[in-house]
């Protein structure tokens, strides 16, 4: 059987190589490459919510980012996208009511992918955990 202390810390070192690709894309954005940048912002989002050092005003401010760099460039997926990734933080914070209504708007505002699919699934865990 695996130690839960190997398992822990290969989660850890899962988490640190997602942060540092994230915050490479976003250097990138600043020397004028924006490829990436609402993307990276999610991810680091989704790490300061869930992940090992939860800090959930760094991750508001993520989101926050994520959203005005979509709306900024009116791509409707990406906002889509952020809203999925939002409504995954606030059901880690225990936020059921807010993160149903966010995973419901992202499975209708997304199209039939991979993406539709996992906020539909988390649509259906929330309503499952609210009964």
């Amino acid at each position: 059987m695996r130690s839960t202390r190997s398992w822990s810390s290969r989660i850890y070192l899962q988490w640190e190589a997602a942060r540092t690709q994230a915050e490479r894309a976003l250097a990138r954005a600043v020397e004028e490459d924006p490829l990436g940048e609402v993307a990276a912002n999610r991810v680091l989002a989704s790490i300061e919510a869930r992940g090992p050092a939860l800090d959930w005003t760094s991750a508001q401010q993520h989101l926050e980012k994520a959203r005005k760099f979509a709306e900024r460039r009116r791509r409707r997926r990406d906002v889509a996208l952020n809203e999925l990734c939002h409504a995954e933080c606030l059901a880690a914070q225990s936020d059921a009511s807010g993160a149903l209504e966010l995973a419901r708007w992202a499975s209708s505002a997304l199209p039939l992918d991979h993406y539709a699919d996992r906020a539909e699934r988390l649509v259906a865990t929330l309503e499952r955990a609210g009964r």
